[in-house]
């Protein structure tokens, strides 16, 4: 036994450090406690004895006062002739690892493996021993986190051990036996921990590695003996794959090859193993064992190292395979345990994947299967946080062809979707995972061909897509180190690939992933262009998707060279017929001229051998030919605005130079000279710079040249002659266009202005015909007939045709009367303009961007021209109804409740209602009659349908075939071949014959030859039924691109004549949509409200030609009419409608507007003309507020009225009787229309009163001619009985702003009595005070109206709770009979007033 006296201080002081944070000064620790250790024992005499030891004093991690372990039931180490303070240190250290403070695990462990190996007198297993007996037992008493300390303790201390037992391996002081009977201890012990927490199995697994690295790795060695002798270890790798973790797929590949054969064959984590795997195993074997007993080298070790590396090129390469990725997929997507670590798996799988010459396409596969498909697909933060952690640790690894495949779809989607929003969970992760891209892009050891790459992964979206939603500018950052050299450079490089690309995409459609791509590149040391892994059609995608993204960077003669590229190989092919001629260098000058488009391409940039549309590289690459196209016209629009903003600054400059050297400043300004000579100096900078180039022209020109005979070129889908020579009237079109363009722009700026509009439209054409010169080669069936118009049109707007000479009037004869009619049907041809903008309305409906955005901006420029019959064509558009959709959308193409379809609610807009009342008395008892005619029309059309459907006739001839080939022909044949065969004494059986059923005389072999004609028979019903859904779809996007050039229209033509008429029509279209009921048609209806309201209703009130057709008094009256009805009942059917109401009374308040300023202009500037409303705007409001209170259905607010009066006070002054008429609605008895109509109309009248005041004198004077019949109608509307509390107060507050406000119309001074008869207005709040009820605020405010007419008001009767109203005096009204009614409401009243 050892006192405290006999360990020294120095030793105990190591005990402490060993748990210090720093790692240096732990190791620093471990040393010298292991010298000192050694000193001791050295020290310690061979025959003395160790024993136990009193611990006193000291400190540390770990041990009690009286030192060591408590054994715990465990068997004790043998340490016999240990020296004392050697068995007190290593009990204290084993002790040790049981603590979590600070860094004693990590430091105490590391001296136990120092101490074991150095001083090897005691055993391994005994070693294993002293750990059992020095940490405490885990019982149910122990918390959590004490058992992880002890778990993790074991697991430290068994990792000690082995460490130390390689050292002892190492030096030949542990026989090889020994080694691994203790290796198969070590692993049964951790392969327990692993099974028991999940937390310990990583750690775990990496104590098993470490066993492989002392014993080696080679088949039938050292480890294959400890698995075998494992059987917790065995169970481990055996794990199925559902089952399994990451450790099982890390131990498995780390060891395949010492893995024994039954072990291997059952292990799910690797490749099934085939016959030629296990013989190349056993003769890999049979080589070690013969290396190790042979003392020869040089080729015989050569050539088994050769042997073994392509062994594990093989190996690999079906471990990256998609189907084995896909296996082990859920084990690896368990390694988010370790969050936010990353598991050691993903290390190894990386470091194997990022070698391409062992695994070509490793990398790619690893990220889709695992990654793309794998974490980003999983709705776990943990799971995306680790995506974002592999795709940093891959982006430095991976190479230029591999960079597109780590910007992949959902990894893209997930980094902008926590980019653009900062509350979310992994919105710091995805921040961190961008800024590591852009350095990497940025760093000056990356190559160029991997910094193009990366910035062309971050275009895929479009050009400034990305940093539009991430909000970051990571691809402009990365674009402006960008060289345009480098650039156009890595362009060459890519089109070379394009057209050199070898193999086919049915290689690696078979060969599935990586395994197809690693036979034959694995081991060749050539160096490999990028994108070499690829193969075929993919190769050529991923060289032309890199292409187009450098664009933006590219200098403007490689812009052009790359669109050439596109254009040719996206339409056109090599004639093999002329290409011969066309490359023959001693073709004369002539031949030379012919085909010199044809051949210069190719002598350019050379042509691939594109295997037609097949594999969708021609398809791909007219897409971005269209998207480089609408780019550069965006960009020379741009480029063009920004010269005229330079050209005015420079003038601007001038003058004031100018202005300067006449009268120079006494004081002058520096700093203001310094920024104007800057502002000059980028203005001529930029000028210099120059507008980008015109691709547009140069793809329409290199389509007339490659058309054109002997270029060497021919159209892949070749054209019939009548659509050639659209083509070619095409081209002559464009020519005169261009020509006529070129003078506009060089002349002067007054030549310009004195252009026709006529000749302005065809300068405007030119971009048009140019688009369409491209995009006709691209689907000339449908592009074809949309433009075989626009030549002849282009002729009639430079030489407009001349009027046909109207016929001698002829005798007429006997057929004369008849001759008339065809002569007035004859009708005059259109006028080109209008033709033109029905070109343009065929061309919308086309699905190219390019082309709509050309048209766009055509019509913006033709708009002065368009013509009445332009709009309403547009108009038309709008209004059509969808296309037949029955069976393709349910709800659309139904009848309303009227029984009306949509097309008679559009109709309804321009037609009377009626007597409301009298529709409401015919509607109730038709409601059976509608819904049973409702079914039967529902029945007819589905018999029509079934009727109307496509027939396939060689389908249904076909199916007749199998039916009389199999004797069962149709029953009606056969009927009428026995009648044609049978004599007239036969009739009397004629009862008897029945119909026979085809499917009854059919054998089984006929049924089945006619089951694949049924099935066919069905798919085409189905494929119809899809047809009709998309033509319902194509039908409303065609309608939202009408509606952008309306909006252009109503923008750039605010004057125009036909917007009002333009008005109504919108609106009743947004109606039918609304009836629709649909999200696709509520969409429709709220893009017209916008149209109305932000631009139609914003134009100016007085249109050109105002007073004459179609802007003429009578047309405005009438369409005000029509859309105060249709604001009035916004469905048709009865019914409000969200949305329709602000459209409706802009629509309104814009004819009304217009109405006005035609009716001022009629009648002359007069005076006292412009503070009069007409009359027919009287007439219109006055039906609109007669309608208002006597039809309950009509759905107008005040706030339709209170806006219209606001802007037109004279129209308010003219109607002031009928607005205080309101407040009589309903007075005679209780109802809550008329409660309603009461408040209404007291707001609107205080409104119109308030109004005379500041804005019209009209008003002012109306109000003193209309005082009695405004003071009585007050006084009807204090008096009337009011059940609804809040109504009744809001009702009085409102009556005593009317009085207030017709007092302030009245000079200074004057006493409301002498306006309003104080006695009647007294009488009538006497009445109203003895209803019970009346809520505080109202009777604050009629006392307030009594004390301005200078009488007192009586005391009002308080409310009962929950009783109803008594009748007021007079009214004659009985009790009501529902009282459980009215008190609900009088409750309803006193919560909300409360």
């Amino acid at each position: 036994m050892v006192r405290h006296s006999e360990v020294p201080g120095h030793v105990l002081q190591h005990f402490w450090d060993l748990a210090n944070i720093e790692a240096e000064v732990r190791r620093k620790s471990a040393v010298s406690l292991v010298s000192e250790l050694k000193a001791a024992q050295d020290a310690h005499g061979p025959d003395d004895e160790g024993g136990d030891l009193i611990m006193m004093g000291g400190g540390g991690a770990g041990g009690d006062e009286n030192g060591g372990g408590h054994g715990h039931g465990h068997q004790a180490p043998d340490m016999t002739g240990c020296s004392p303070v050697v068995v007190y240190a290593l009990k204290r250290l084993a002790r040790g690892l049981g603590s979590g403070r600070s860094g004693a695990r990590q430091g105490f462990a590391l001296a136990l493996t120092a101490a074991f190996s150095e001083i090897p007198l005691v055993s391994l297993p005994d070693g294993l021993k002293l750990l059992k007996s020095s940490l405490e037992p885990i019982t149910q008493s122990t918390k959590g986190s004490e058992a992880r300390d002890i778990l993790m303790g074991q697991l430290f201390g068994v990792a000690a051990l082995v460490r130390a037992m390689a050292a002892r391996l190492a030096a030949g002081e542990m026989p090889e036996a020994d080694a691994v009977s203790f290796g198969a201890i070590v692993a049964e012990e951790v392969s327990t921990l692993a099974a028991s927490k999940t937390y310990l199995a990583e750690s775990a697994a990496a104590v098993v590695l470490e066993l492989a690295a002392a014993f080696g790795r080679e088949a039938g060695g050292r480890m294959t003996a400890v698995i075998d002798a494992s059987p917790a270890l065995t169970k481990w790798l055996t794990s199925p794959p559902q089952d399994a973790g990451p450790e099982v797929v890390l131990l498995s590949l780390d060891l395949w090859t010492a893995l024994p054969p039954a072990v291997r064959r059952a292990c799910g984590a690797l490749p099934a193993p085939d016959d030629a795997e296990e013989s190349e195993q056993r003769a890999s074997a049979a080589d070690h064992k013969k290396a190790g007993s042979s003392k020869k080298g040089g080729k015989a070790a050569a050539s088994t190292a050769e042997q073994q590396a392509q062994l594990q090129a093989r190996r690999w390469s079906k471990v990256f395979t998609r189907a084995h990725l896909t296996k082990i997929r859920d084990a690896l997507m368990e390694s988010s345990y370790t969050h936010p670590q990353i598991h050691t798996v993903w290390d190894v799988l990386i470091r194997k994947a990022a070698d391409s010459a062992l695994v070509p396409g490793g990398l790619e596969a690893l990220w889709d299967v695992e990654v793309e498909q794998g974490l980003f697909v999983s709705g776990s933060h943990q799971r995306r946080y680790l995506g974002f952690r592999i795709f940093a640790t891959l982006l430095p690894l991976a190479t230029a062809p591999a960079i597109p495949a780590l910007f992949s779809p959902g990894f893209v989607r997930c980094l902008l979707n926590n980019l653009n929003k900062p509350d979310n969970y992994l919105h710091a992760a995805a921040a961190d995972c961008l800024d590591q891209i852009v350095a990497y892009a940025k760093a000056a050891d990356t190559r160029p061909d991997v910094r193009l790459s990366v910035i062309s992964a971050l275009q895929r979206l479009g050009p400034n897509r990305f940093d539009k939603i991430s909000k970051k500018g990571a691809v402009q950052a990365l674009l402006g180190g960008l060289s345009n050299d480098d650039a156009s450079q890595y362009m060459r490089q890519l089109m070379g690939i394009f057209l050199n690309a070898s193999g086919s995409s049915s290689t690696e459609e078979n060969g599935g992933g990586a395994g197809a791509a690693g036979g034959g590149a694995a081991g060749s040391g050539e160096k490999q262009d990028p994108g070499a892994h690829l193969l075929g059609g993919k190769r050529r995608l991923w060289a032309l998707e890199q292409a187009v993204g450098l664009w933006p960077r590219l200098p403007r003669d490689s812009q052009a060279t790359l669109l050439k590229f596109l254009v040719f190989h996206a339409f056109y092919e090599v004639d093999a017929s002329a290409a011969a001629p066309a490359a023959d260098k001693k073709t004369p000058a002539k031949g030379k001229k012919a085909a010199g488009a044809g051949a210069g391409l190719v002598e350019e940039v050379g042509v691939a051998p594109l295997a037609g549309d097949v594999d969708g590289l021609r398809e791909a690459c007219a897409v971005r030919a269209s998207a480089i196209l609408a780019a550069n016209l965006k960009a020379q629009r741009a480029s063009g605005r920004e010269s005229e903003d330079n050209k005015e600054k420079e003038e601007k400059a001038a003058a004031a130079a100018a202005n300067a050297a006449k009268h120079p400043p006494k004081h002058p300004n520096k700093k203001k000279e310094a920024a104007v000579a800057a502002a000059a100096a980028a203005a001529v900078a930029a000028a210099a710079a120059g507008p980008p180039v015109d691709l547009l022209s140069l793809a329409s020109e290199l389509c007339r040249q490659l058309d054109a005979g002997g270029s060497g070129a021919k159209l892949v889908d070749a054209m019939p002659e009548d659509c050639t020579d659209v083509r070619g009237a095409l081209f002559v079109a464009l020519d005169k266009a261009s020509k006529a363009a070129a003078a506009a722009a060089a002349g002067s700026a007054k030549a310009a202005a004195e252009m026709g509009p006529e000749q302005a439209a065809v300068a405007a054409l030119v971009p048009l015909l140019r688009v369409l010169a491209v995009l006709q080669v691209s689907d000339w069936r449908e592009f074809t007939p949309a433009m075989e118009d626009l030549p002849r049109c282009v002729d009639d707007l430079l030489s407009p045709p001349k009027p046909k000479a109207k016929k001698p009037a002829a005798k007429k004869g006997k057929k004369g009367a008849a001759a008339d009619e065809e002569e007035e049907e004859e009708e005059a041809p259109p006028a080109p303009m209008d033709v033109l903008v029905d070109v343009l309305l065929s061309l919308l409906a086309q699905p190219s961007a390019l082309l709509r955005d050309v048209v766009e901006h055509t019509f913006k420029a033709i708009a002065p021209s368009v013509t009445a019959a332009g709009v309403a064509d547009m108009l038309r558009v709008v209004s059509a109804p969808d296309a037949d959709n029955r069976n393709a959308a349910a709800g659309e193409g139904e009848e309303d409740e009227d029984g009306e379809g949509g097309e008679k609610d559009n109709g309804a807009l321009l037609q009377d209602d009626g007597d409301d009342e009298e529709m409401e008395k015919e509607g109730g008892s038709d409601s059976d009659s509608d819904s049973d005619s409702d079914s039967d029309s529902n029945d007819d059309d589905e018999e029509e349908d079934a009727k109307a459907a496509p027939v396939d006739k060689k389908k249904a001839a076909a199916i007749a075939a199998a039916l009389a080939k199999s004797g069962a022909a149709p029953a009606s044949a056969k009927k009428s071949k026995k009648g044609d065969d049978s004599d007239d004494d036969d009739s009397d059986d004629s009862d008897d014959d029945k119909e026979v059923d085809p499917a009854d005389v059919m054998d089984d072999d006929a049924m089945f030859r006619i089951d694949k004609l049924l099935g066919q028979a069905f798919k085409s019903r189905r494929e119809d039924v899809k047809r009709k859904k998309t033509l319902v779809r194509a039908t409303r996007d065609f309608k939202f691109r009408v509606l952008a050039l309306l909006e252009l229209y109503a923008r750039s033509q605010p004057n125009s004549p036909w917007l009002p008429g333009a008005a109504l029509p919108l609106l009743g279209a947004m109606q039918t949509a609304l009836a629709a009921g649909t999200p696709q048609s509520s969409a429709l209806a709220e893009r017209i409200g916008g149209v109305l309201t932000k631009h139609v209703c914003h134009a100016k009130d007085l249109p050109k030609g105002a007073g004459d057709e179609p802007v003429t008094v009578a047309a405005l009256s009438g369409a005000l009419k029509s859309a105060i009805r249709a604001a009035a009942k916004p469905t048709g059917g009865g019914g409000d409608a969200k949305g329709f109401a602000k459209p409706a009374t802009a629509v309104a308040l814009y004819l009304l507007r217009v109405l006005e300023a035609v009716s001022r202009t009629k009648r002359g500037g007069g005076e006292g003309n412009d503070d009069k409303a007409g009359d027919d705007a009287i007439v219109a409001y006055k039906d609109a507020l007669e309608a208002f209170k006597s039809n309950k259905r009509c759905r107008l607010k005040g706030p339709f009225f209170a806006s219209a009066f606001e802007r037109h006070p004279p129209l308010a002054a003219a109607l002031l009787p009928n607005i205080a008429g309101l407040l009589t609605a309903g007075a005679e008895k209780e109802s809550a229309r008329g409660e309603f109509l009461r408040l209404e109309g007291a707001k609107l009248l205080a409104n119109t009163l308030t109004l005379g005041r500041r804005r019209s004198a009209a008003v002012a004077a109306a109000a003193a001619a209309q005082r009695g019949a405004i003071g009585a109608a007050v006084a009807a509307a204090i008096k009337a009985p009011c059940k609804n509390r809040a109504t009744r107060a809001d009702t009085a507050k409102q009556l005593l702003q009317c009085m207030e406000a017709l007092g302030r119309l009245s000079p200074q001074d004057t006493p409301l009595s002498t306006l309003l008869d104080a006695d009647l207005i007294l009488e009538a709040v006497t009445a109203q005070f003895t209803i019970p009820g009346m809520p505080p605020k109202g009777v604050a405010a009629l006392t307030r109206a009594c004390t301005l007419l200078g009488k007192v008001a009586p005391a009002a009767v308080p409310g009962e709770p929950n009783s109803n109203p008594p009748n007021p005096p007079g009214s004659g009204q009985k009790k009501n009979k529902k009282e459980g009614s009215g008190g609900r409401e009088g409750n309803k009243g006193e919560k909300g007033n409360k």
